[in-house]
């Protein structure tokens, strides 16, 4: 699948590696949850990329900056921390590149810029190394032919130029690591490329509808391999959905790639998608994240940033995983998990069913928190018609599930529950 003339925003990713991308310049790069730079800028022969390109070239593996003289193929690896910029001229000619790279080695929203301390330079040949002073962040930026090496800054953040004479292709990559990883010793970029180009082929027959509208049979793939691309993996944290991409930007959104952190509900919603697909793996990795983050009184999280900040503000998260447990293993089959994971379960349960300060069998959103959809006059709501939706969809399916497992004792407060809920929803009645 391909995409001439691309425009707007793009990217490469991969589970641990973001590149936020415009059709002129590389806007920034995460390794989750650090930021290793915020800009690279490339010349071929003088010229800027903005006035060398002829077009963009989009697959769901990589990125294509067509020239006149050749391309710059830009590539996230699918499942590690690496990026590769490969130079490929046609021509037969030396042509002199130069990249500035701007980096200020920045972890995620809510930690500020200070956080891991000052930032370290250490020139190679042919490459240097950034990190920061604590050590958790560490990037390799490795050409592969003979280049010089400009330092312009050091400060917060660090600027550095690269400039070489290329025939040919050549390859600049830039390998991370973070906390207690090591760089490795040697990559194998065709086979990085290999691997990914698989992954994206088998997963765009997952659920694959073909329809007599070609733009539509487009549109319904680039949905997929967009939705697969939110699948996020950081070390000692876990693997989960995060909730989107876009360039970072001046004030609030400074140290924020978009969305790019784990949302309870949103994750949830997605997660319906993706078993409608077929993709079983990602939606169970998702629930264990959310899992593992459970609060202790069976409350799970809205938000859950990438640098390890968690805030459980929503009301609507919970029941939505009680609904997407039981989709999960209805649909999967692996009714296991929810025999595994039963006491989470059940805290959750009593959790929501805790919140009816009342007793008229509507969970609330005083006590809980909001649903997203409570805005304007709505804001401050009691009880929504939204949240209860969810909740007898969740107490129909756990009930289910509890039939299976042999748990009647919940089973039949599934029940009373169920009753006292649809009792509860006439009340939102407006005739």
């Amino acid at each position: 699948m391909e995409i001439e003339n691309a425009r707007g925003y793009i990217n490469s990713t991969g589970r641990r590696i973001l590149a936020n991308l415009s059709v002129h310049r590389i806007e920034e790069v995460w390794v989750h949850p650090f930021r290793i730079f915020r800009s690279m800028e490339f010349s071929i022969d003088g010229e800027h990329l903005s006035e060398a390109l002829n077009r963009v070239l989009y697959t769901p593996e990589r990125v294509v900056y067509k020239l006149c003289c050749g391309e710059i193929t830009v590539f996230c690896s699918l499942e590690n921390p690496y990026l590769f910029l490969q130079f490929d001229f046609y021509d037969y000619i030396e042509h002199s590149i130069d990249i500035r790279i701007e980096s200020d080695l920045r972890i995620m929203w809510p930690m500020d810029d200070a956080f891991n301390g000052e930032k370290r330079f250490t020139k190679l040949d042919n490459g240097f190394i950034l990190k920061t002073e604590d050590g958790q962040i560490k990037s390799l930026f490795i050409f592969s032919s003979p280049s010089s090496l400009s330092l312009d800054r050091i400060d917060k953040e660090i600027s550095v130029t690269i400039g070489s004479k290329v025939t040919g292709t050549a390859v600049l990559s830039v390998i991370s690591c973070i906390e207690d990883e090591e760089l490795p010793k040697q990559i194998d970029m065709q086979d990085e490329i290999l691997k990914a180009n698989e992954f994206y082929l088998k997963y765009l027959e997952k659920g694959r509808i073909i329809t007599d509208d070609s733009r539509l049979n487009e549109a319904l793939d680039m949905a997929r391999i967009g939705a697969i691309k939110f699948r996020v993996t950081v070390p000692n944290l876990g693997t989960g959905i995060v909730a989107g991409y876009a360039s970072s930007r001046p004030g609030w959104f400074s140290a924020r790639p978009g969305y790019a952190w784990y949302f309870g509900r949103d994750s949830l919603w997605c997660s319906l998608a993706f078993l409608d697909i077929g993709d079983f793996t990602t939606v169970k990795e998702n629930l264990e994240l959310l899992m593992k983050f459970q609060r202790i009184d069976g409350k799970i999280y809205h938000e859950l940033t990438t640098s390890n900040v968690v805030h459980y503000d929503a009301a609507d998260s919970t029941p939505l995983y009680l609904y997407a447990m039981y989709r999960y293993c209805m649909q999967s089959g692996d009714i296991e998990f929810a025999r595994k994971n039963w006491g989470r379960i059940e805290k959750a349960l009593d959790y929501c069913s805790e919140t009816d300060s009342d007793g008229d069998g509507l969970i609330e959103n005083t006590i809980a928190g909001h649903g997203w959809v409570e805005g304007g006059k709505l804001y401050g709501a009691k009880a929504s018609f939204y949240l209860n939706c969810i909740w007898i969809a969740a107490l129909r399916g756990i009930e289910m599930l509890s039939s299976y497992l042999g748990e009647e004792r919940v089973k039949s407060h599934l029940s009373n529950l169920q009753e006292r809920c649809l009792i509860g929803l006439e009340k939102l009645y407006d005739p």
